[in-house]
């Protein structure tokens, strides 16, 4: 819970009609470990109809957490175990990647995570473990970690150059010399980190998609990804189309309106049928936003729709 209310701490100041206050928060995040355990129960019980609406209002509760600004890594993984539980394995392996960036040593959390993609069959690109082990500054500590790290060794760089300058004991000079040895490889460790996990951009495919060399159903599918699926997100274009009624009824990119004929299609997409034209002025009747990702998966670069995956 302490957690919770560190990741929560912008909250405390709010006034009354901001967000709920952190005790509010507190009741709502054990209000929904509770529910969470009640589908447990209620699965051990083998009441499936009872559990699955058990585990979908935890995530509901959990959700409504996040909107109030609660992001913690508890927030996440609680997140991914309830969507593991009602069968989402591609939500549950998104939730489990973003609490393991936050907790990169937690075992459950790593075992969690192997197994929603074992259901999922989806292997991830990983190096040995002996490697891992080696690097172990990189791979079992977080950035947040890494920088407390880095600070310590800072001041301790700072207090043996002191120390050496005052003293002129050689200890202190050895103490500096491997202080900022170490506290170089923390900091490249960190950068590392820094720019893979916040600069690289990653998703993860939650409905079964089509790998194709460009965004319209006709181009050549370069492969077929299943849910689960990670992948490295190169660049990412969006637009968005209006339902519009005029002389007919259709769909238009929103460029398309300062055109004074507009071409009509049956669904929004460039790829969809031509229905009709209609002239401007016309009634705007709905609006949709089109997302597609540039990834690459396996060396291979390709686009997907967008509304498929979701950023890690």
């Amino acid at each position: 819970m302490i957690g919770l209310l560190f990741w929560c701490g912008a909250l405390l100041a709010a006034g009354p009609a901001g967000p709920p206050a952190a005790t509010e928060l507190e009741q709502l995040f054990e209000k929904a470990n509770s529910t969470y355990q009640e589908a447990r129960k209620a699965e051990s019980q083998r009441r499936a109809s009872d559990a699955l609406r058990l585990y979908a209002e935890s995530i509901r509760l959990y959700n409504g957490l996040r909107e109030h600004g609660c992001e913690g890594p508890e927030v996440y993984y609680n997140l991914g175990n309830a969507y593991f539980r009602t069968g989402d394995v591609a939500r549950a392996i998104l939730w489990y990647r973003r609490a393991e960036r936050l907790l990169p040593r937690d075992r459950d959390l790593v075992s969690n995570l192997d197994l929603a993609r074992r259901k999922a069959g989806v292997e991830p690109e990983e190096l040995p473990e002996l490697f891992q082990t080696l690097l172990f500054f990189y791979f079992y500590l977080s950035f947040g970690e890494q920088l407390l790290v880095l600070g310590v060794f800072y001041w301790i760089a700072s207090l043996s150059l002191a120390a050496g300058l005052f003293t002129r004991h050689r200890a202190a000079w050895h103490t500096l010399k491997v202080s900022c040895a170490l506290g170089l490889v923390m900091l490249g460790a960190a950068g590392v980190k820094y720019y893979r996990e916040r600069l690289v951009s990653r998703a993860v495919v939650l409905e079964p998609c089509e790998l194709r060399k460009g965004r319209s159903r006709y181009d050549t599918v370069v492969a077929s990804l299943p849910v689960g699926t990670e992948l490295t997100v190169e660049e990412t274009l969006s637009e968005t189309w209006v339902r519009v009624k005029g002389e007919s009824e259709g769909w238009v990119r929103e460029t398309e309106l300062a055109t004074g004929v507009l071409r009509l299609r049956k669904d929004p997409s460039p790829d969809s049928e031509p229905v009709a034209t209609a002239s401007v002025p016309v009634q705007q009747l709905e609006r949709r936003e089109l997302v597609w990702y540039k990834v690459t998966f396996k060396r291979q670069t390709g686009w997907i729709d967008g509304r498929r995956a979701e950023r890690i």
